[in-house]
């Protein structure tokens, strides 16, 4: 049925015949005198004033292609929710050179407008959506109102732009992509980025693929940051599991992510609370990051380093993300930047025969300082361009600050960011692999140099138990035994201040929660690490949950991003 339905539009839309017209649906409206000048409206049934998304295909403003009829499909889940989608054909650049798919664009949404009454719009609330080589046009009217003035429009009519893994800057790292060719073949320059939004307070929903084509995450990336530093409305997120076809089609389960995003970014729909959680963590702390890694730079500039990132690094590096690694589409991985232990201890006063580093959670921990040099042990301060390694995170929010203590006010939600990460270039023995996150969120104040170790004031204390008090469980690191150690905290998305949760000495610990505890890890000791591979992309296996952290665990529901456990980064070979 639906591949008849498929074929029906395809004859339709390609004959640019007279529109046919059921109680819902206008297939082939004409909005032009061009044959290619036509559009499918679908309406939701029953529904007064409701939002309109003009969507416009992808195809390097081209002929139509099957990417026309994926959204086409989602187009019912839309308007199942109480939204109108008008899918638009515009003139290929091949007949008709820019600025022309704009101007059917801009004729398409004038259409549309006069016949509001008649279609049952909210002409408040319209809507411009791209895909790929569509998401160029849809976003640029907002840069060149001129050709919306001459259709009797103005920027005021949008109620927002969205673009779905689309290109926006023309001379940007799409152009030096797979897509080269096309871009090349449709525009002979490059196209001006650095125009002003003629609406500074537009609102924008720029969306990327997980896994999609080369440079294309790199260039939603920059025009999102451009925008934000404009002053317009940003919401800018990569999407886990899609590629550059799949983000399009909204009527698939596997991408509810997309769908729910745009149907809240128009008002159709409000998202899953747990979801807003994230999604608004993530964008604070892109756009905004509390914290910074970039004191490395400004103080240690001339001790920086750059090393191919190879698999080796790829892995380390996604295990400290975790499921998150989506954040990292838009790298191209191909160079980290990083300062020598060896280097760096340089710059330190005193002597010492350790390296402590306290993080911005204030994880403590002691590294033996010669291992470290033989092993050419570095800080890793930045990955390709980007020099703040804060914008990497893994954001979480606790059911309870303390499993035995219930706590009926939700808590602030909190967050791990990357920053600089100790990371040994050559592999490192097992006491160097530590299962937690002590070796990163640094900053350049991280570091400083020790005589003695924590585990001296222990004498007595049995080998067994070593391993549990540092590299394993890393107790030490979060909590103090008999006073000594430190007190760790969680950073609170908002500001990056320290949060509740604090780690309480050992002792303060109720025994059932002590034996739970040393259970847990030695579970973990006897079955091993969690495998990490060099998945840069993370496909499949790219957790797409959405939940809350509890004291000992998390809750999965449907939908979303993993609220994943701060606690259990697991590198494989961090140090």
């Amino acid at each position: 049925m639906i591949e008849i339905t498929r074929i029906t539009l395809l004859l339709v839309w390609l004959a640019g015949s007279s529109a046919h017209a059921g109680d819902d649906f206008f297939l082939g409206l004409p909005y032009g005198s061009h044959a290619a000048q036509r559009l499918n409206l679908y309406l939701p049934a029953g529904q007064d004033a409701a939002p309109l998304l003009i969507y416009v295909p992808g195809g390097f403003w081209g002929a139509l292609d099957e990417r026309f009829f994926k959204f086409a499909d989602g187009s019912s889940k839309l308007r199942f929710e109480g939204a109108a989608v008008a899918v638009v054909r515009t003139r290929s650049l091949s007949g008709a050179p820019w600025p022309a798919p704009l101007q059917d664009v801009a004729a398409a949404m004038a259409l549309l407008k006069r016949e509001a009454s008649r279609y049952r719009i909210d002409t408040r609330r319209i809507f411009l959506v791209g895909h790929s080589s569509g998401g160029f046009i849809v976003s640029r009217p907002v840069f060149d109102p001129d050709v919306l003035r001459t259709f009797g429009l103005g920027t005021s009519d949008i109620a927002g732009v969205i673009t779905l893994s689309g290109l926006h800057d023309l001379g940007g790292p799409a152009r030096q992509g797979q897509v080269a060719e096309f871009i090349g073949a449709a525009f002979k320059e490059p196209f001006p980025s650095s125009a002003i939004l003629d609406r500074p307070r537009m609102r924008f929903l720029i969306l990327a693929g997980e896994r999609d084509l080369d440079g294309f995450a790199r260039d939603a990336q920059a025009f999102a940051l451009r925008l934000h530093r404009s002053g317009a409305q940003v919401i800018y997120q990569t999407v886990p599991g899609t590629n550059h076809q799949s983000i399009a089609s909204l009527g698939a389960e596997e991408n509810a992510i997309s769908r729910d995003l745009v149907m809240d970014f128009t008002g159709v729909k409000p998202m899953d609370e747990s979801l807003r959680l994230l999604v608004d963590a993530d964008q604070h702390l892109f756009f905004s990051p509390p914290l910074s890694s970039l004191s490395f730079w400004s103080q240690h500039s001339d001790l920086i380093r750059s090393y191919p990132a190879d698999d080796r690094f790829q892995e380390f590096l996604f295990a400290h993300i975790l499921e998150h690694r989506y954040q990292l589409a838009a790298m191209p991985l191909k160079t980290y930047h990083a300062i020598p232990v060896a280097e760096l201890i340089k710059t330190l006063s005193g002597k010492g025969r350790w390296l402590r580093t306290v993080n911005t959670r204030n994880e403590n921990y002691y590294w033996p300082l010669q291992e470290l040099i033989d092993l050419d042990a570095a800080i890793v301060v930045g990955i390709d361009d980007e020099k703040d390694l804060f914008r990497f995170v893994v954001p979480y929010r606790n059911k309870r600050e303390y499993s035995w203590v219930d706590r009926k006010k939700p808590l602030p939600s909190v967050y791990r960011g990357l920053g600089g990460m100790l990371y040994v270039r050559k592999a490192p023995p097992e006491h160097l692999r530590l299962r937690f996150s002590a070796g990163m969120s640094l900053t350049a104040s991280s570091f400083s140099l020790a005589e003695t170790s924590p585990l001296q004031a222990f004498p007595n204390l049995p080998e067994s138990l070593k391993p549990v008090l540092t590299y394993t469980n890393g107790c030490l690191s979060c909590h103090t035994l008999r006073g000594i150690g430190s007190l760790a905290h969680h950073n609170r998305v908002e500001d990056g201040a320290k949060q509740g949760g604090l780690g309480l000495p050992l002792e303060d610990y109720p025994p059932r929660s002590m034996e739970t505890l040393c259970l847990s890890a030695s579970a973990r000791r006897q079955h091993g690490r969690r495998e990490n591979k060099p998945d840069r992309r993370g496909g499949a296996r790219t957790a797409v949950r959405s939940g809350e952290q509890g004291a000992r665990g998390t809750r999965r529901p449907r939908g979303g991003f993993e609220m994943t456990p701060p606690s259990e980064p697991n590198p494989p070979e961090i140090a």
